[in-house]
């Protein structure tokens, strides 16, 4: 306390939980001034020291305050900006002095995409204390510009919000609503939420993640976890109409610096392969050893590349390929077809034509050419075989032609009555065994079962043909000596 000639009145006094200080003065004009180093509650915490000069009067027993601070009539938990409270009583007037904060830290927030590299415009951050209510206001980020706040001990909510999320070149990125909880203590900053927290930016993270940089003047929470947007895309397999689904064919997409993006996708009927891409410009390879429809037959395999740009959504094929509007079970070339839905856009490569298998099996053959030769075979040998009235046709030891023989050169009359009936009977007998013949005939080309059945039925009704004549022929023989006698 020092009076209108800067001289310190009493003692200066430090100020300590239950105590008050106290001191006498007579009418004038007094400075009250504060310091100190280490202010601190009974709980131990401590208090920003706000060094402060406070001017007021004594006149007539009655304190009043002059100083530019604010002065209220009564305490305000709820204010922002220190003040002074001053209670004239009976027997002595008090001044109190609210102006002591808790030591607060720095805080920078900034915002970024999962790479750390950009900097984006339209997410809002809000920061929360223990009790959900709102610290400072609200920021929504800007490129350029870091969010700052001063928070005490004690513990927080970040919330991300936001509806259009932008790089500087208006790419828009997908927003994220995400909580991250986090901690001030002795002017150190920790993340306690179990979203990933690492020591530095990530380029190549597939997840969001929290960068923490503690530094001497504030610590800095970076969040990384805004994708650029997607477009979902569909991939389907075909045969070259377009109406099987095959199985075996190796799909992989890749970026336009030729990084594969996902994983490959091997074609499988009833199937589709789903990837999110961001917009860009991308390569569809297929490739493969087997290629199957669901019957297990084989398709040809055609390694081929298919370029596409993803685009606000909707995907163009842009390679020199055949894109139809539609599937054409027609075609003679492979072709793409393009499906742009609500949801995802499809593309169906149709491609794969059947392979040409040559039929190994000969049984089938070999029954047609058995058949033939045995037809053949039968009617050589019906027309080489001697006829009944034909010496060889005699069977070797006929008694019975042997005795016709002797007979013969008995009698010239009896050899012109015997030619004669020879004559009728080999002519009866060659159209009996050409009767017999046709019969048989007809009756083994309806037996397919063994081609030489039929074959080896009609040799022998031949020879039963000419045994008929002959014996047809040795009874008129002795019919016609018998009526010499």
């Amino acid at each position: 306390m020092t009076d209108s000639d800067g001289k310190t009145v009493g003692e200066s006094w430090t100020s300590k939980k239950g105590e008050k200080f106290e001191i006498e003065l007579e009418d004038g004009t007094y400075t009250l001034t504060e310091t100190g180093d280490t202010v601190t509650n009974e709980a131990g915490e401590e208090f920003e020291i706000i060094t402060s000069e406070i001017k007021f009067t004594v006149e007539d027993g009655k304190v009043t305050v002059t100083t530019e601070k604010l002065v209220k009539d009564t305490f305000d938990k709820d204010s922002t900006e220190g003040y002074v409270v001053v209670t004239n009583g009976n027997e002595a007037d008090e001044i109190t002095v609210c102006d002591a904060k808790k030591k607060k830290t720095k805080v920078i927030i900034n915002k970024t995409d999962i790479t750390g590299e950009e900097e984006l415009d339209g997410a809002i951050l809000t920061v929360t204390d223990s009790d959900g209510k709102t610290v400072g206001e609200s920021w929504t980020s800007k490129k350029g510009e870091k969010f700052e706040i001063e928070l005490e001990d004690g513990t927080y909510t970040l919330t991300e919000t936001g509806d259009t999320v932008t790089n500087e070149a208006g790419e828009e990125f997908e927003i994220i609503t995400s909580e991250i909880k986090f901690t001030v203590e002795d002017g150190k900053v920790t993340v306690t939420t179990e979203k990933l927290v690492k020591d530095d930016f990530d380029k190549d993270s597939t997840e969001g993640y929290v960068v923490v940089a503690n530094g001497n003047d504030a610590d800095e929470i970076t969040v990384c976890d805004a994708k650029k947007k997607k477009t979902k895309v569909i991939i389907n397999k075909t045969d070259i109409t377009g109406e099987e689904e095959l199985d075996g064919a190796i799909l992989t997409v890749t970026d336009s610096d030729g990084k594969t993006v996902g994983e490959s996708w091997t074609s499988k009927k009833g199937e589709k392969f789903e990837i999110e891409l961001e917009d860009g410009t991308y390569t569809l390879t297929e490739t493969g050893d087997t290629v199957t429809n669901e019957a297990g037959e084989e398709f040809e395999i055609i390694t081929s590349e298919i370029k596409f740009t993803v685009e606000d959504g909707k995907v163009t094929v842009t390679t020199e390929k055949l894109v139809k509007d539609t599937f054409d079970k027609d075609s003679t070339e492979g072709y793409v077809v393009v499906t742009n839905g609500n949801e995802a856009d499809e593309i169906t490569v149709c491609d794969a034509k059947k392979k040409t298998v040559v039929d190994g099996d000969e049984s089938s053959k070999t029954d047609v050419v058995d058949d033939s030769s045995s037809e053949e075979q039968k009617d050589n040998e019906d027309s080489s075989r001697p006829g009944p009235d034909m010496d060889s046709s005699v069977p070797e030891g006929d008694t019975t032609a042997d005795s016709s023989k002797a007979d013969t050169d008995e009698s010239s009359a009896t050899d012109d009555s015997a030619s004669s009936s020879t004559s009728s009977s080999a002519s009866s007998t060659s159209s009996t065994s050409t009767s017999s013949k046709a019969t048989t005939t007809t009756s083994t080309t309806t037996n397919t079962s063994n081609p030489n059945t039929g074959a080896r039925v009609l040799v022998n009704a031949a020879e039963f043909a000419a045994a008929v004549g002959l014996c047809f022929f040795a009874v008129r023989r002795k019919k016609n000596n018998n009526d010499d006698q």
